[in-house]
């Protein structure tokens, strides 16, 4: 079909948005413009890494296969992203409720109990989580402006190019969440750079998108000293090499496509790699961090039904 007709098409089945951009797309290509330069000229709507190999495409003639390509590389990276939100959402779920339910029973129940127990001493854990409930009551307010204080302040930090590769660089360092971090961004480097080149864009404008498309600025930092090295005449495997942020193994296989000249297989090889080991840790992240949160919820149920059972006990006992 031709691309006025497929766009025509999209309009017609799309609602809102979508079919907003696909009209905008149909008037600029009728009116002699571009598809690449169409979608460049709508800003935050499209990727320039998408850009990039549509314009590389429409001087190459291979336009259906570079969109089956972008296809399969926004899905790659669609999928990587939910499991990595869902990994995250369990934990951070059991230890909402467990700190709600602390909460709760210090500032609400306890005080009421406490009031039976008039001149007694009362045990341990009852007096601990009396304290904590009162120091809640005092100061909780201020705690909660302080927490929204310090959230506002990193988010406007974040969106600084020197905050936020302080934030990632911290990432970086995390257990296990930092070596996600860092296989999700090479993977993303790996995937996009293998189909800039595939689709014929140059090779220092493709170390520039796909350095950009990594999602991490040290990441990013290490791709585009190599990509100035490279610039200066060195391989681009060479280059990588001195970076500690990039594995040994990307490098190996950069190395092993520049000799045999399928540098874009080979890294869509690695990107199949790093997404599946990524998706590996994810995948056994619930199985490893599921008994540790049962002990940490079992430990904290357990305090507050001894400060709320053992002053019961005691009254009982008196009588």
């Amino acid at each position: 079909m031709p691309l006025v007709s497929c766009l025509r098409s999209e309009e017609g089945q799309s609602r809102g948005r979508i079919g907003a951009v696909a009209r905008q797309l149909r008037g600029s290509v009728e009116a002699g413009v571009t598809l690449s330069a169409a979608m460049g000229a709508l800003p935050g709507t499209f990727d320039m890494v998408v850009v990039g190999m549509i314009k590389a495409a429409e001087s190459s003639g291979r336009l259906s296969e570079t969109m089956v390509r972008i296809a399969d590389m926004q899905a790659a990276s669609v999928k990587l992203r939910k499991g990595v939100r869902s990994a995250t959402v369990y934990p951070l779920v059991v230890l909402t409720i467990a700190l709600a339910v602390s909460v709760f029973l210090a500032v609400f129940i306890l005080p009421i109990l406490a009031g039976f127990m008039e001149g007694q001493t009362a045990p341990l854990p009852t007096r601990l989580v009396l304290r904590f409930g009162t120091w809640l009551c005092d100061w909780g307010a201020w705690v909660l402006v302080g927490f929204v204080i310090l959230v506002v302040l990193a988010t406007l930090i974040k969106r600084t190019w020197s905050g936020a590769r302080f934030f990632q660089a911290c990432v970086l360092w995390v257990p296990v969440a930092g070596g996600i971090a860092r296989k999700t961004a090479i993977a993303r480097f790996s995937r996009v750079y293998g189909s800039l080149v595939q689709a014929g864009v140059p090779v220092l404008k493709a170390l520039d998108l796909s350095a950009m498309a990594t999602g991490n600025s040290v990441i990013e930092s290490a791709i585009l000293r190599s990509r100035a090295a490279v610039e200066r005449g060195e391989l681009l495997s060479s280059a990588l090499a001195r970076e500690r942020i990039i594995p040994a193994t990307l490098v190996e296989m950069m190395r092993s496509g520049e000799k045999s000249g399928r540098v874009d297989a080979m890294l869509d090889s690695a990107a199949v790699y790093y997404e599946q080991d990524v998706e590996a840790v994810l995948n056994m992240l619930p199985a490893l961090i599921q008994p540790i949160l049962i002990v940490f919820a079992g430990i904290i149920v357990l305090f507050i039904a001894l400060s709320v059972f053992l002053p019961l006990w005691g009254a009982i006992g008196s009588i």
